[in-house]
């Protein structure tokens, strides 16, 4: 099979109809590059509005390349207009003493990426697949996926919706994944959780206490990170100093649970920079703040169901940590890769192009599992004393930044394929870390 590159194609000329469940980053990619590649799309969200709290989503180069073809550039413009102004990102241990200092380039996109309020990106996402006319049902919850020989659907309440196949974005806690998988999937809480928080800064503005980050800030945005044992402060502004984050990640079960930011209070309150941050984290609006317990397992024996017509992508079919900061990154690179490999593929062969799609993903969100793995272990064990960091990973390693998940399907689709129909395994040329 000769696999050549095209553009965009006309809505519908596939003749592909894709059922998309969920509408998070990696489902609104999916219904955006779906329908960009000549497919019928139907989406389908659990929640009945839109989306309210969420910390920061840093979006690299290697889903950058995606986003550049939404709109002619309008999603892209888009994302300028909102993104975290930032020239530094600043690096400090427990008693405020600044140990690092990193450039951040917020024009260049290839290099430094874009950093926007979750729900922000989810918003501007959004708006646009509404703008491509995709037909959307929120306030459903699915309650079984199925598929035949020649097709897949999921069932809401006594309604049945039929399409060529479904793809299920449904998130870390995903519905879908077991009967996909046909793998038991309890996720295993790590040894950490995480505080996330994000407020408008017209909440502490006339604090004397607590506005130094709005000082801190000056024309730019800011991005302040603490680093002590068993504990990591990030806090900044975004949107030009209209909102205020801050996240707090440690080791604590989350599931113990607490119905104020008191405990964040109780893990710093030895610091000597406490007096700087206590007063800023205190005065969080209760509505806009979360303690999530964060979840790692090992990857998934397969993403797609035994028929060949149904997958699960994103958080689904990978969680990550927070660490990683690829969460939203790789959604979107599953995302471009499904809907080009069921381009490429054709009506006649969705199975194939699903089973091409995992194999050309599975080894790179692995090798992205485990480097989250490895940064949270960084992060969490800090010693000053020692020198900081025991062990640096590079932040910006080619193999990660720099991939181009459509060059490689067009590059790769052809063997990837030969894989499948044989039976055999396949590993990447391009996008896992050559070590």
């Amino acid at each position: 099979m000769t696999v050549s590159e095209t553009g965009a194609q006309p809505p519908h000329s596939s003749g592909i109809t894709v059922l998309v469940v969920g509408l998070g980053p990696a489902g609104l990619a999916t219904a955006i590059e779906c329908h960009r590649r000549g497919h019928k799309v139907i989406c389908l969200e659990r929640k009945p509005e839109s989306y309210h709290l969420g910390d920061l989503i840093s979006l690299t180069g290697n889903a950058v390349r995606v986003l550049e073809k939404w709109g002619d550039g309008a999603v892209i413009r888009a994302m300028q207009h909102f993104q975290c102004n930032l020239n530094t990102l600043q690096v400090y241990d427990e008693t405020g003493e600044l140990k690092l200092r990193k450039p951040h380039n917020a024009t260049d996109a290839q290099e430094d990426g874009y950093m926007l309020r979750r729900s922000r990106l989810l918003e501007i996402f959004l708006e646009h697949l509404k703008s491509l006319g995709i037909e959307i049902w929120t306030g459903v919850q699915v309650t079984e996926y199925w598929e035949t020989d020649c097709s897949a659907g999921v069932n809401v309440g006594d309604e049945v919706i039929r399409a060529d196949c479904v793809i299920a974005a449904d998130g870390v806690h995903s519905k879908g994944r077991a009967q996909i998988s046909g793998e038991d999937f309890a996720l295993e809480a790590t040894d950490g959780a995480a505080y996330r928080a994000f407020f408008p800064a017209s909440t502490i503005a006339q604090d004397p206490e607590a506005s130094w980050i709005i000082k801190d800030a000056g024309n730019k945005d800011c991005f302040h990170t603490f680093y002590g044992k068993d504990i990591v402060i990030m806090v900044g502004t975004a949107e030009n100093h209209q909102y205020i984050f801050w996240s707090c990640g440690h080791k604590e079960n989350a599931e113990s649970g607490s119905d104020s930011v008191e405990p964040v209070l109780e893990f710093i309150k030895d610091w000597p920079v406490a007096g700087k941050l206590a007063p800023l984290i205190s005065k969080t609006p209760d509505a806009n703040w979360m303690n999530q317990a964060l979840f790692t397992r090992p990857p998934l024996k397969r993403w797609v169901s035994d028929k060949g017509r149904m997958i699960v992508v994103g958080d689904a079919a990978h969680p990550f940590l927070p660490h990683a900061g690829q969460g939203a990154n790789q959604g979107i690179e599953d995302a471009a890769v499904v809907a080009l490999s069921l381009e490429i593929a054709g009506k006649n062969d969705v199975p194939l192009a699903l089973r091409v799609a995992e194999k050309l993903r599975y080894h790179r969100t692995a090798a992205i599992q485990k480097r989250g793995v490895q940064a949270r272990d960084q992060s969490l064990n800090v010693d000053w004393n020692k020198g900081g960091f025991t062990k640096t990973l590079e932040l910006r390693p080619a193999w990660l930044h720099d991939h181009d998940c459509v060059k490689q399907v067009y590059e790769e689709f052809s063997s990837a394929a030969d894989a499948v129909r044989n039976g055999t395994g396949y590993t990447p040329a391009s996008g896992i870390p050559s070590d």
